[in-house]
């Protein structure tokens, strides 16, 4: 297991509502993995297709008085993480599998990268354009 996992936010906004573009939140953002006790992955107003969010809440053992990372998915690069620019066809399972990869990766190694997996069907042929965004990395 690496010491840190990387979650590289492109295109960065807030978790307010309505989100609120960040630029200084793109890039690498590290999470000490010894720190992670548990990830969930959830997306919220599902059925309200302008306000729905997917989300990744990675439960946090307490470090310097925080408990829980939440992270939210994109599916563009410059809009924001609600609505229209969700996942359309990847699921939840797959998101949590990715990131819980990356946190088993690289044994001995200083960073992991967490990398998202595609917005289409499990072994679909690569394409650009279904790539999926963190878009936002908040520690509370």
């Amino acid at each position: 297991m690496a010491r840190f996992i990387n979650f590289p936010v492109t295109g960065g906004f807030t978790n307010a509502n309505p989100p609120v573009a960040t630029p200084g939140m793109d890039g690498d953002n590290l999470l000490l993995a010894e720190s992670i006790v548990s990830v969930s992955v959830a997306t919220t107003q599902p059925g309200n297709a302008a306000t729905a969010r997917t989300t990744v809440s990675i439960q946090l053992n307490g470090i310097a008085g925080s408990s829980l990372c939440t992270i939210t998915v994109g599916s563009s690069s410059t809009l924001d993480q609600t609505g229209t620019a969700q996942p359309a066809v990847v699921t939840a399972a797959r998101i949590k599998d990715a990131i819980n990869k990356a946190i088993t990766a690289n044994p001995g190694g200083v960073k992991s990268t967490a990398t998202l997996p595609q917005d289409s069907a499990v072994n679909a042929v690569y394409a650009f354009g279904n790539t999926l965004y963190f878009k936002t990395f908040v520690i509370s």
